[in-house]
């Protein structure tokens, strides 16, 4: 099989099931696929249409479209999608196959296609994954330890512009000898408690000319600002270099 295929993607023809991907493009997709989802699934087919030089395709197949049918969950020997023989080697592997295409967890195996792993003297599916425990089932990508510090950076950088916008308003307090009076030319006001709170927009850039006896107080906006996350940077990439096994920098 194995030269079969690489005589197929030398020459440049389409490897796959749907015609799209050659040889390269194929080991591509997988390699691509076993970083950011940690596995990835292919079934060897045998499609013998006129014109075509070798007979052997491989399928793709999404990873999450592998796991238990919801009827078969009490089943043992069935853990993520993957039925297990006698000795802890894989049967088959459950392939969500809905009619309508949606995929959700709530599926019986009714809409589910059993792919054996064997057929006869060749594989019926291929399931690579790197395993770092002895009895991992699935795939996990690399990437996930360190996606927490990702988001926890990036949802900073999110709130951080927020701030900037609002820090930008320049929002001002006025004081006043007279706040009943002031405050009853606001068009604006809410309930708030047992009081009201009266408060009033101006047009970014225009200019609000107070009465007498009103002093202006800017408010200050006394945000940690973006030199205070410069340290932090460094030590998210070296948590990353940490779960990637990378050379630690300098």
């Amino acid at each position: 099989m194995s030269g079969a295929v690489i005589l197929y993607g030398a020459a440049g023809r389409p490897l796959r099931t749907a015609g799209r991907l050659s040889f390269w493009q194929n080991c591509f997709v997988a390699v691509h696929t076993l970083l950011v989802k940690g596995e990835f699934f292919r079934i060897p087919l045998m499609i013998k249409d006129p014109g075509r030089m070798f007979s052997l395709v491989l399928q793709s197949v999404d990873p999450q479209r592998i796991y238990t049918p919801s009827d078969l969950t009490h089943h043992d020997h069935i853990r993520d999608g993957i039925e297990f023989g006698r000795h802890g080697a894989p049967v088959a592997f459950w392939v969500a196959d809905p009619e309508n295409g949606f995929i959700h967890y709530d599926l019986g195996s009714s809409s589910f296609t059993r792919v054996p792993a064997r057929a006869g003297h060749r594989p019926g599916a291929i399931h690579t994954f790197v395993a770092r425990t002895e009895e991992q089932n699935r795939g996990v990508s690399v990437l996930a330890p360190a996606m927490k510090f990702f988001k926890d950076l990036n949802d900073y950088l999110d709130f951080e512009l927020v701030g900037a916008i609002i820090a930008s308003s320049f929002p001002v307090f006025i004081e006043s000898s007279d706040p009943v009076g002031a405050a009853a030319g606001f068009p604006n006001s809410e309930k708030a408690g047992t009081g009201q709170v009266r408060y009033q927009e101006v047009e970014p850039g225009g200019i609000l000319y107070g009465d007498l006896n009103e002093n202006p107080h800017v408010l200050k906006n006394d945000r940690a600002g973006m030199n205070n996350i410069k340290p932090v940077f460094p030590a998210v990439l070296s948590l990353k270099d940490q779960h990637f096994l990378l050379p630690a920098r300098g």
